[in-house]
């Protein structure tokens, strides 16, 4: 990814409703501006209930370089599979989004409406000017001089880059 954004640039990365076109610049300075809000989150997985979006994405991707393994939720399976995910795989947190959840309306969260972390609160508490103008000052760096900067050099291709529970899980 990191290398992708560094050859095309300025070039359109994707596309969706929400964000419209959004540049590989754009999006890698997006992620690294939110890893400095989430690598102080508790546990080392991560639960991301998100809508497929350039959002979930970047929520995705700043998780791992965060450090942490995002753990993808199912929200259209109820309260026994929050419940389940949640003990399995540790969950202290569950990111997700008001615009999203409040689309919901007949889902029950119990099992996981406590560790619910909504992005757009992340977004207004912890991510201040100060944290935009490192991010910039990061994606100016080479991948690899990004990648020590983040403290991933030792991320090895044998670590845990995702936990994904299907129907069959």
């Amino acid at each position: 990814f990191l290398t992708s954004c560094e050859i095309k640039g300025n070039t359109a990365a994707a596309v969706d409703r929400t964000s419209g076109v959004v540049t590989y610049s754009k999006l890698k300075r997006r992620i690294l501006a939110l890893i400095q809000a989430l690598k102080d989150l508790p546990g080392n997985n991560i639960g991301i209930m998100l809508p497929s979006s350039i959002g979930a994405a970047a929520t995705v991707l700043a998780v791992q370089m965060a450090g942490k393994v995002p753990v993808m939720v199912n929200w259209t399976l109820g309260r026994k599979h929050f419940e389940s995910v949640v003990n399995i795989a540790e969950l202290q947190v569950v990111l997700s989004s008001w615009k999203f959840v409040d689309r919901l309306g007949n889902v029950d969260f119990e099992g996981i409406d406590e560790k619910l972390m909504m992005l757009e609160d992340i977004r207004k508490k912890k991510i201040t000017l100060s944290i935009k103008l490192k991010a910039l000052f990061l994606s100016k760096k080479s991948p690899k001089k990004l990648i020590e900067s983040l403290g991933l050099q030792h991320v090895s291709k044998d670590d845990r880059a995702v936990i994904l529970f299907t129907s069959g899980s």
